[in-house]
């Protein structure tokens, strides 16, 4: 997501991919993921099974919580926001495009294909389920991140790293860094409680450093 974020044109090639979907017409993966090794969070995420099929040899990592957890975990960005972050980004190609990329298609197809609101336990229950029903076992590990190296790496066939596993985007990192865009003026609180956005038409940008992760990696 991290790569797609930083380019105009990645966001585009993905938008094609959506709008092509929507429209039944065939779609193809494998050429938006030339050069790349791996791939995690959405939007590929939301194209397991498809992947699965065009990289046969690739196995499937399934970062899992329960969907209680996880959508206790998404009320961190329970925000809006402000007119002024949104005229500051809206002519930055990369910005405007990955608005465009998030709002008008990965999040609005995630609510159609599971058939509830993004962000609840429910759409998570039917993710992990949707992806072992998808996967043979023997190409799928199911991870919980606090089991750390040993069983990820001996799926993956690989030597533990003499490094500790990492920690990142924990919730204290994800508060400190709303109450800094906050402090600028870019974040308000939502008073509903749930993520929203000031106009549909205009979507609005997520800083690069949200990660809306519902597991199902593909590791090449």
């Amino acid at each position: 997501m991290t790569v797609i974020l930083q380019s105009a044109a990645r966001s585009k090639q993905w938008i094609e991919l959506y709008e092509r979907q929507a429209k039944g017409l065939p779609i193809a993966l494998a050429p938006l993921f030339a050069g790349f090794r791996s791939s995690l969070d959405v939007p590929s995420s939301n194209f397991v099974p498809q992947l699965a099929k065009e990289f046969p040899d690739a196995k499937v990592v399934l970062s899992y919580r329960s969907g209680e957890s996880w959508a206790e975990s998404t009320k961190v960005f329970s925000f809006h926001f402000t007119w002024s972050h949104c005229i500051a980004t809206y002519w930055d190609p990369e910005s405007y495009w990955q608005n465009v990329l998030t709002n008008r298609h990965i999040f609005p197809e995630m609510a159609r294909v599971y058939g509830c609101p993004f962000g609840s336990a429910e759409m998570m229950e039917k993710h992990t389920a949707g992806i072992k029903a998808a996967i043979p076992a023997e190409r799928l590990l199911i991870f919980r991140v606090e089991e750390g190296w040993e069983p990820l790496c001996s799926f993956l066939g690989v030597p533990i790293p003499d490094v500790p596993f990492p920690r990142k985007n924990d919730k204290a990192q994800l508060l400190a860094m709303i109450a800094k865009m906050r402090k600028a003026g870019w974040w308000n609180p939502s008073p509903s409680g749930g993520s929203s956005s000031l106009a549909a038409e205009r979507p609005m940008t997520i800083p690069l450093e949200t990660r809306w992760s519902i597991g199902g990696y593909v590791v090449g």
